[in-house]
């Protein structure tokens, strides 16, 4: 996850980490919220045979 701030007009990271997810592709989409928690939505193949999202707290990254 990289995250580049808006202070340094989008040329400096804030953050750069990896995550707890393996590699994805286009049956996920991502957003980071507010507080930089990352949310992970799977919308296909998935063990519940329905859309899951995943939340990876900021403060445990």
């Amino acid at each position: 996850m990289q995250i580049l701030t808006s202070a340094s007009n989008y040329a400096s990271f804030s953050l750069q980490t990896g995550t707890a997810l393996e590699e994805s592709n286009s049956h996920w989409a991502f957003a980071v919220g507010t507080d930089r928690d990352l949310y992970c939505i799977q919308r296909k193949h998935t063990a519940s045979e329905t859309t899951e999202l995943f939340v990876l707290s900021s403060t445990t990254m």
